[in-house]
């Protein structure tokens, strides 16, 4: 059995996923990144568009990486850890994003599940306008809306991690 430090010194007490969002818990999302382990975190990733160009029109848009066990063994000719995992899921280690790809995380969980293929704006001439490029994520509505509120908790809750960003009359997640 593992023990974390958390960044609050007398840690948060027992929290759920909304307040692990809110309070940037990094000990609650080590322990989900155990029990859901590296390959499920990167399937999840994957179908966020992460690892992959996400098709908007910039010569040489990197693809980023989305670790497994399969590709530390393939590339490094090592097995997995258990502690990658954890690093894995708050975002660190092996795991490469694009500022685009974090946009575009986003805005999929701001849309209700619907991931748009970003696109560079030359002009507002409807004549000018490409066609919306989306695809359905196939995460519930009950979870995506757990997020989006603890998206804004991060701000607009007084104990929120991000609550010094909060702008008297504007609601910022």
């Amino acid at each position: 059995n593992l023990d974390f430090d958390c960044w609050k010194k007398e840690g948060h007490g027992t929290i759920n996923l909304r307040g692990a969002i809110a309070n940037s818990c990094n000990v609650y999302f080590y322990r989900l990144g155990g029990i859901l382990g590296a390959d499920l975190i990167a399937r999840y990733a994957a179908e966020f568009g992460f690892g992959k160009p996400t098709g908007i029109k910039l010569y040489g848009e990197a693809k980023g990486l989305v670790p497994t066990r399969m590709w530390k063994l393939i590339t490094k000719g090592e097995s997995w850890y258990e502690g990658e995992t954890l690093s894995f899921a708050i975002g660190h280690g092996y795991l490469l994003a694009t500022p685009i790809q974090l946009a575009r995380f986003i805005s999929g969980v701001a849309n209700d599940g619907i991931l748009i293929r970003p696109q560079i704006v030359k002009s507002t001439d409807e004549k000018e306008k490409s066609p919306v490029s989306f695809e359905r994520l196939s995460i519930s509505k009950e979870t995506l809306k757990i997020v989006k509120e603890a998206m804004l908790d991060v701000v607009e809750n007084e104990h929120g991690t991000g609550h010094n960003a909060s702008v008297a009359g504007l609601e910022i997640a």
